[in-house]
């Protein structure tokens, strides 16, 4: 059965212990066009790239009220993680999602997902927001299967760092937390 979970002081050391990868030969390509964001996926060489955690140190963590992590398990395996805080803009800021490999596509990163917009709106934030690369065209269809829009582009977000991510663009991803009428 899956849980998820605030973390605690006694499961903080589960805290990024999954690896956060993707291997995939597709690129997401955004252009902008008649007022609107359209996207296609483009077939690549393989891409493979792995990304480091967030690092906060446990006190900042447990003395602040503006970030939440949650933790996944399923049969008290840890299977996941996303990290979220109260971003300036009135928005819930997705800073990592990560689940592991062999449990991708059984509803962890979705459960996840919910129970961070249930901490969002009953902290008062307005819509979820999110950054992500063209290069991870799977993590682009998970936001928009879970009903995500394209809110902007940077291509000049990783130009300066040099190697391969300095031809990556970021994504914008937003999701809307107030009923529409």
């Amino acid at each position: 059965m899956l849980e998820v979970r605030e973390m605690t002081i006694d499961d903080y050391h589960l805290f990024a212990s999954i690896e956060s990868s993707l291997e995939t030969n597709e690129r997401f390509v955004v252009s902008y066009k008649d007022e609107g964001f359209e996207y296609d996926y483009q077939v690549v060489d393989n891409i493979r790239k792995v990304y480091k955690a967030c690092e906060m140190p446990v006190k900042d963590y447990f003395s602040s009220e503006n970030h939440h992590i949650l933790f996944a398990y399923i049969e008290d395996e840890f299977v996941g993680q996303i990290t979220v805080w109260k971003h300036w803009n009135k928005t819930c800021y997705i800073d990592d999602i990560r689940v592991k490999a062999d449990h991708k596509g059984m509803g962890v990163g979705q459960a996840l997902l919910e129970v961070s917009m249930d901490w969002a709106m009953d902290n008062g934030l307005k819509a979820m927001m999110l950054e992500t690369q063209d290069v991870n065209a799977p993590a682009c269809k998970f936001y928009l299967k879970n009903g995500f829009e394209i809110g902007g582009i940077d291509k000049y977000m990783y130009k300066y760092l040099g190697g391969p991510e300095t031809h990556e663009t970021a994504i914008l991803f937003y999701k809307s937390l107030e009923e529409v009428e």
